[in-house]
Formats: structure tokens, C-alpha cells, sequence
């Protein structure tokens, strides 16, 4: 028969033996070695693609977006109308534009990947689109937007902020962080963003994004809801915002937006 106690005290007895102190510096210092490696092999991989990127930027980026944003302002130069000019500068933004959350709501197969995995520098899809993500120099850069297309609210505000400018209309992002209040706790969740356009001396929202879930995804429930006053933009409920900012100066501007402030933002931002 078996002896399991002889069995048990034989592989404790190994355990101890191959557990010594010396096993236990030898593997931390490998786990340091692996950490070091791996960071470093991180860094060196941003870097390379910076600078392969960067090649790519000047000569081929740039001077393509600029020719394609040079064009649609003077496509909409002799637009009289300003919501015809805005609409029509927000139709050709979204032409071909692969929103993430877009394509989920249209259940289309979209498959996103890393250029340096695990990091999200640069993503790409299956079509060829690249995302500059937040660690990327170009993330939110109106030119590498409108080349590829490729990105969410912040890019989408981005670029319609720059070639609205361009048209000569004065621009400024608004940020706003969602999540949900927990006993006046902030617990954030996601983040959109939006523009403010200056006509006539009187700031206006304009939500890019907005108006492509109505002509793109075609909710109705956002018809006629991406344009108008600070005042009357309600895409959220009060409770959903932790945060509303002007991206440039980092300020709050709840204070523009009172059908999105709700009792615990009015506190919070009093006690902080």
C-alpha cells in the first residue's frame, strides 16, 4: 500500500530543498529582468512607429488632408446659410468615417488591433484605417483624422472644430465625462465631446457625432438635436454627467449647459 504521509513529507522535503532563499532573489530579479525588458521593448516599439509615422505625416498625410480640407472650405465659402455651411461641413466629415460605436450599433464585423500590442498607440481595422490613440503625437491631429477616418466623438469634434475655423467661424471643444453618482461620488464610465461654434458673436453647440447617428444610423430620436444653444442640449440625462469642459483651458462650463447639470454635479462641484 501506499504510504500518502511518506509521499507528503517527500514532496515538502523537495519543496524546501528547491525553495531556498537564493531561488527566491534568482526569480525575482528575473521577473525585474522580464519588466525591464518588456518596458523597454514598449518604448523602443513607439518609437519606431513615431518615427515611421512621422516620414509618413509629412509627405503623405498632411499634404493630402490639407488639399481635402483646402477644398471643402471653399466648397462651403459660398454657402449664405450657416446651418447649411455646418451641415455640410458635418456631411462630409462622416462620409466614410468608421466610428467604433457606430459600426457596434450596426452589428458590422469590426475588427480593431494594436500596432504595439498591449498598448493602444496606433489601432487599425480590417479595412486599413489607423486610429492615433492618446499616447500617439498625432492623436486628435485634424489632418491624420481626415485621412483616415478613423476614430470617435473626440476626433470627429477635432475636425469639424479645425475646418470650421478654417471657414471662419471661431471654435472651442467641450469635453464631458459620463458615469454614475454613487452617494456624490463621481464613478466615471466614458467621456464625449462636442463643439461650440461662435456666429454672430453668440456661441452655438454643434455635435458631429450626433448628427451622424441621425443621418448614418438614422435614430430618429436625434433629429434636429445636433445644432442649437448651449442652453438646449439635452443628448444626456443630468444624472449621466460627472464633468462638462472646455478642453483648451481645462475650465468648467457646466455653467453653459443647465439641462445637463443635476443636483450632485451642483454639489461637487462645490465641495471641490
Amino acid at each position: 500500500m501506499l504510504n500518502f504521509d511518506k509521499i507528503n513529507e517527500s514532496i515538502n522535503d523537495f519543496y524546501n530543498r528547491i525553495w531556498t532563499k537564493k531561488t527566491k532573489k534568482f526569480l525575482k530579479l528575473l521577473l525585474f529582468l522580464i519588466i525591464v525588458i518588456g518596458i523597454f521593448y514598449e518604448i523602443s516599439s513607439i518609437i519606431a512607429l513615431n518615427d515611421y509615422f512621422s516620414v509618413k505625416y509629412n509627405n503623405e498625410i498632411k499634404p493630402k488632408s490639407e488639399l481635402e480640407i483646402t477644398n471643402i472650405v471653399t466648397e462651403v465659402k459660398p454657402i449664405q446659410n450657416v446651418t447649411d455651411k455646418l451641415n455640410t461641413i458635418a456631411g462630409w466629415e462622416m462620409d466614410n468615417f468608421t466610428d467604433p460605436y457606430f459600426a457596434r450599433y450596426l452589428n458590422q464585423d469590426l475588427d480593431i488591433k494594436s500596432l504595439n500590442p498591449p498598448l493602444p498607440t496606433y489601432l487599425y481595422d480590417n479595412s486599413g484605417k489607423i486610429r492615433a490613440d492618446f499616447l500617439s503625437p498625432y492623436n486628435n491631429d485634424p489632418d491624420w483624422i481626415q485621412f483616415y477616418k478613423f476614430g470617435a466623438c473626440g476626433e470627429e469634434a477635432s475636425l469639424f472644430a479645425n475646418v470650421t475655423n478654417r471657414s471662419g467661424y471661431p471654435t472651442r471643444i467641450i469635453t464631458v465625462m459620463t458615469g454614475f453618482w454613487f452617494y456624490g461620488i463621481p464613478i466615471p464610465q466614458d467621456d464625449h465631446a462636442w463643439v461650440e461654434v461662435n456666429i454672430n458673436n453668440e456661441w452655438y453647440f454643434f455635435d458631429p457625432t450626433a448628427y451622424g447617428e441621425y443621418h448614418d444610423l438614422k435614430i430618429d430620436g436625434y433629429k434636429n438635436r445636433w445644432f442649437g444653444k448651449p442652453e438646449d442640449y439635452d443628448l444626456f440625462l443630468p444624472d449621466q454627467i460627472l464633468s462638462i469642459t472646455q478642453s483648451n483651458t481645462q475650465t468648467d462650463a457646466s455653467q453653459r449647459y443647465p439641462k445637463l447639470v443635476s443636483p450632485y454635479l451642483t454639489s461637487y462641484k462645490l465641495l471641490w
